[in-house]
Formats: structure tokens, sequence, C-alpha cells
């Protein structure tokens, strides 16, 4: 921590930014041991807890359905980002119901986002406060009155880092249909 290092450059590829998250991956803090720091500012690696049972569980949205804000302060001295990650879930269902109520009532999560920039980045984990840095997950549930009114969960996941998000590349631990790891970025 301390000085300017370096120039910080706009280039004309920059300029043709995107927003958009693609995907996420969530897992619960207690699942995590800790990432692994690169050379820049990004992590290479995660290690779980338990290796052989522990992973990351992939939450599905609407396109164009999460979003995320990190809001920078200074507290007593103190660089802090309170963050929001926020996705909304298509269609009440039972199964749904069950995967939102485990979030919900399970302890903080951590989460690895791609996006639609080729890049991912990890919420909820950073080198100052490790697993501390994880979010709570607060739910809304919405059926509108209208015949194409919403239908769906909105999932909203808050905490705090002490620095700014770092990149993700490398493999996370996964589970769907039997598959052992997803490489990120996707």
């Amino acid at each position: 921590m301390g000085s300017l290092t370096a120039d910080l450059i706009v280039a004309c590829s920059d300029e043709n930014r995107r927003g958009g998250i693609k995907s996420i991956y969530v897992a619960d803090r207690t699942t995590v041991e800790s990432f692994t720091a690169g050379a820049g500012h990004d992590y290479t690696a995660v290690t779980m807890v338990t290796p052989a049972s522990d992973e990351f569980y992939e939450l599905q949205f609407d396109f164009e359905g999460g979003g995320y804000v990190g809001e920078g302060s200074i507290e007593n001295g103190s660089n802090l980002v309170d963050y929001t990650l926020t996705v909304n879930i298509p269609k009440m269902e039972k199964v749904k119901a069950q995967r939102v109520q485990e979030m919900w009532a399970g302890c903080k999560c951590i989460a690895v986002v791609t996006t639609y920039n080729g890049n991912a980045f990890v919420i909820g984990y950073d080198e100052v406060l490790g697993t501390d840095a994880a979010g709570r997950v607060s739910i809304t549930e919405n059926i509108e009155a209208e015949l194409g009114g919403l239908n769906g969960y909105t999932l909203t996941i808050t905490g705090k880092h002490a620095e700014t998000l770092r990149e993700y590349a490398g493999t996370l631990p996964y589970d769907i249909a039997g598959v052992g790891t997803v490489t990120i970025p996707t």
C-alpha cells in the first residue's frame, strides 16, 4: 500500500466497454479457505476447506438481470467499499425457493462473477478482510398483479471490502451434472 507506481492509461478499446454480468458462482464462506493472490491485483486460484466436497454453485438469472455496485468511502481513516450484488431470478417455484432459502438462511457467501468483457471478479473476499468480506443475502419475492408483470426473486448480496475488486482467472471447484471444475473466466 502506498504511493502510485505507474500511469493509468485509457486505451481505444476501453471506450467500447460493456456492462453486464454473464455468470455468477457462489460458495458459502465457511467452505472457502483462501484465494491465491497473483502478481497484479488478481487471484489465480482458490483453496477450499474440504477440497473433496466444498464447491461453488452456479446462480443462473435473467439476461441483464444481474448487477454490481461498489461505493468506496473513508471511515475513520480506513478505505472501505460497501458493495451490492443484485440478481433477478425468474418464476417463483419450489426448486428455486429451496435454493434461495439455502442462501438466505446460510452463512455469508463469496461470489465469482464473469462479465461480457471477458473477465471475472471475486466479490466477498479480499486480502485485508479475507472471508470477513463475504456478503449477506437478502431476498425479495415478487408477483405483480398484471399478467405480464414480474414473477420471481430478487437476491441482494451486501457486504464490505477493504480493497477494490480483484480479477480472477483460474478454475473453481464446481458441480453441475457431475462436472468437477469450471474455468474462469468462461
